[in-house]
Parts: structure tokens; C-alpha cells; sequence
């Protein structure tokens, strides 16, 4: 199976942290060709990191997203033969960390009678594949179909339009033709599996999003679990994930995490089934009442 990947890439100041290194080199373990496309300008020193793995660099402020750097990889690709004997094109973006081998994602998706696939299924607003690690099939990515979505793809104000235009109704017009789609991971009941990080990684998935850290809404799951799941069974990422943070910015953020746990340790009032009354300081009991009934 030969595969393409297009990688979206954004930073501010073009800066090339160890993670996408990390993932660029899991990346050509299932693909022979990677697009690497930025949506900013050129630090020529910090893309010489990557060189020896990608076979294409295109970097200028576009504005459009992941979905405008997808865009403009598979036309670079298209314009330049690269498509001519791909099996697969993969999309993917820098959001994630990659924790370890893509392999197995590909092994058993490789049994699915699928023309695209998504590393995760959502549930999070409607159900949607999600567009951070996406595998288009040649006969998707050679019809009319997929070529006229990825042109459509235009300048938009903020990354949640993006979404609500591109990635959640994405699934439909390809399906709407006859081609089929699935994902690695299905997604559960309500929520985006993603905000379930250790669970996601002991399903082989081998992404883990890097807003888990950043925002509080995008972890369902205890941060420290999380942080000493990584230590424990994945030390590299851990390291990289403290390398790509600096203290200072993640003090403020995590203490959004860890807030409504330190109010409760300092002081809560329990009230059991039996009308007692507990009332704990520093999660020690310090005062005990039965809660009268009424008349």
C-alpha cells in the first residue's frame, strides 16, 4: 500500500517543536511522500529540522485552516504526478502529539470496506468524523466529488465556523455519492472521544490531542491520570509535551482544572441517605448533625 500525507501546520513564529518532528517520523513509517504545509511564514532554520522528512515544504500565511493546507497539498500533489500510483492520501494535522506507531490503525483499518476513514468518530454536536487524522482512498481522492469539497474551501473567521462548515458535514456529500466512511475509533454516546485521553490510548489510538492540556473542556478525565499515565507508559511524550509547554502558561490553565477539586478538599458539606450531616475541612470530619424532619 502506498500512501501521501499532506500535514497542516500552524505557528506563530514558525517554530518546529520536537512533537511534530516526532510525528512527521511516525508518518513516513506508513507513507512514502509527505506534504508539509504551513499556514505562516518560512523560519528557514526551523524547517531545516524537517528536511530529511518531507518531500515538499509550502509555507505563507493562507488564513483557511487545516482545511485550506489540506487544500493546497492535494493540489500540489495533483499538479505534480504525485498521485499517479497512491493508494491512499492521508491528511493530518499538528494538533496531536503522536504517542507511538500509526501501524496498527492502518493493519486494521485495512479490513474495512471503506473509501475514507477517521482516526475518531464524534458525537460532540452531531455525528461527524473527524478531520485531525483522516485516510482518503484513491477512489474518493480521484473523483469529482472530493476535488470540488477541498476547492469550495475558502477564508473563514474562526477555527468553530471551520468545523461547522468543513469537518461535520463532510461525511455526507461523499456518502451522498456511494462512498462509504468509517473510523478507528467509534465515537461514544455523547461526547468527542478524545476528551477520554487514556482510554483512547489503551485502544491503540495513537493520537492524543494537545488542547487536553490547554482547556479544561477537553478532558473528561482526571489531568493528573492523565499526566502520570504518560510518565508511566509513555516517557517521551511526556517530555515532549512538558518541552512544548512552558510552566509559566500552563500554571493558569491547569488551575482551571484543578480548582473545583482544591475548593473540595478544603471544605464540603455531605448529607447522606439517612438525613446525617457531615461537614469536612480539609476532607477531615469536623462536624456531625442529623438533619431534622419535618412535621
Amino acid at each position: 500500500m502506498k500512501r501521501l500525507a499532506v500535514f497542516a501546520f500552524y505557528n506563530e513564529k514558525g517554530l518546529i517543536n520536537d512533537y511534530v518532528v516526532t510525528y512527521l517520523k511516525y508518518l513516513r513509517e506508513v507513507c512514502s511522500n509527505i506534504i508539509f504545509v504551513a499556514d505562516n511564514e518560512p523560519n528557514v532554520k526551523e524547517l531545516s529540522k524537517i528536511y530529511h522528512l518531507v518531500s515538499h515544504i509550502e509555507c505563507h500565511h493562507h488564513g483557511e485552516y487545516d482545511f485550506g493546507s489540506y487544500k493546497l497539498g492535494f493540489r500540489y500533489a495533483k499538479d505534480h504526478y504525485m498521485l499517479d500510483d497512491i493508494d491512499e492520501i492521508i491528511l493530518c494535522n499538528d494538533s496531536c502529539f503522536c504517542v507511538s506507531s500509526l501501524k496498527y490503525a492502518f493493519e486494521k483499518m485495512a479490513t474495512s470496506e471503506c473509501d475514507f476513514w477517521s482516526m475518531t468518530g464524534s458525537n460532540e454536536y452531531e455525528p461527524h468524523l473527524q478531520s485531525f487524522f483522516l485516510v482518503i482512498k484513491r477512489k474518493l481522492f480521484n473523483s469529482e466529488v472530493f476535488s470540488n469539497y477541498l476547492n469550495k474551501v475558502k477564508h473563514l473567521d474562526s477555527f468553530f465556523e471551520i468545523v461547522n462548515t468543513y469537518e461535520i458535514p463532510m461525511r455526507k456529500p461523499f456518502e451522498k455519492y456511494g462512498f462509504k466512511g468509517e473510523s478507528f475509533l467509534k465515537a461514544p454516546k455523547k461526547y468527542n472521544p478524545t476528551f477520554f485521553p487514556t482510554k483512547c490510548i489503551k485502544s491503540n489510538m495513537p493520537l492524543l490531542k494537545r488542547k487536553v492540556f490547554t482547556e479544561s473542556y477537553a478532558c473528561k478525565e482526571s489531568l493528573l491520570k492523565v499526566i502520570f499515565y504518560l510518565k508511566l507508559k509513555h516517557k517521551d511524550t511526556y517530555k515532549e509535551i512538558l518541552d512544548n509547554f512552558s510552566v509559566n502558561s500552563l500554571i493558569p490553565i491547569w488551575y482551571k482544572f484543578f480548582r473545583p477539586r482544591l475548593k473540595n478538599f478544603i471544605f464540603r458539606i455531605e448529607t447522606s441517605s439517612n438525613g446525617l450531616i457531615k461537614i469536612r475541612f480539609l476532607s477531615i470530619p469536623v462536624l456531625l448533625y442529623k438533619k431534622q424532619q419535618k412535621k
